[in-house]
């Protein structure tokens, strides 16, 4: 009698074919009255990258000088996230640009231009990588007069998303400190622009309302603003990177 056995064995190997959203580099700068304010940036190689500029402005004198017309990385225009006027002096905006047209790595500048010749201008600049190719899932601000911390509420949409916020005060004698689960990555103050910007990024774990924080070392006075924005991973899909038969008759 002839025999059949038959044995198979399948073996099928899923893998991410992404990663995590990783932070890159980050850049900062500050000018007294001038219309434009130009950083320079250097950006890595990682992939599915994402810039964004932060900018705070203060002027009490013509108001209108502080709204960004534009943001340039390399040339290349980035999108406008938010932009508020705040206690007739103050002014905070958030920009953004994606993988597409970003350059190769390398050093490139970030040129803000304003609508006029603003008293006091500032920025920062900070890169990722593993981002989803989209604009932000959700978006706050919180704008104040004075006083204290300072908080800002925002409700991602996905898990592991990642707030990137700014943080302008009007005290350019002020530092400030994050809130918790935030990196700071700049903070910048200086006289010679009159007021301070600080940003940070905190990564979140699972999607719903969480909350960005700052307090400046001069609590009481001055005006100040949060801005925020949620950027989603890069969760791409999953990919059979190869299977494996056999059989054996006998």
């Amino acid at each position: 009698m002839r025999k059949l056995l038959l044995a198979i064995s399948f073996l099928l190997i899923a893998t991410n074919c992404w990663g995590a959203i990783t932070f890159d580099a980050v850049s900062s700068g500050a000018s007294g009255a001038a219309t434009t304010l130009t950083i320079a940036h250097t950006i890595g190689n990682g992939t599915n990258r994402l810039l964004v500029v932060g900018v705070g402005a203060e002027d009490t004198v013509t108001v209108g000088n502080m709204v960004v017309t534009g943001v340039t990385y390399n040339s290349v225009a980035l999108t406008k996230i938010d932009g508020q006027t705040y206690q007739n002096y103050g002014r905070i905006e958030l920009w953004y640009l994606l993988e597409a047209n970003l350059p190769s790595t390398g050093a490139y500048n970030v040129v803000v231009t304003f609508t006029g010749s603003a008293v006091h201008t500032v920025a920062g600049v900070q890169s990722f990588a593993g981002v989803k190719q989209q604009a932000p899932e959700a978006s706050a601000n919180n704008l104040q007069a004075s006083g204290g911390a300072l908080t800002c509420n925002i409700t991602t949409l996905t898990n592991n998303a990642w707030i990137i916020d700014a943080f302008h005060t009007g005290l350019y004698t002020a530092t400030a400190i994050a809130g918790a689960g935030q990196t700071e990555k700049y903070d910048l103050v200086t006289a010679a622009s009159g007021c301070s910007l600080a940003g940070s990024y905190k990564p979140t774990t699972t999607a719903g309302l969480t909350t960005t924080g700052w307090t400046p070392s001069d609590n009481t006075n001055g005006r100040r603003g949060i801005m925020s924005a949620a950027f989603a991973e890069d969760t791409g899909g999953q990919a059979a990177t190869g299977y494996m038969t056999t059989g054996k008759y006998w």
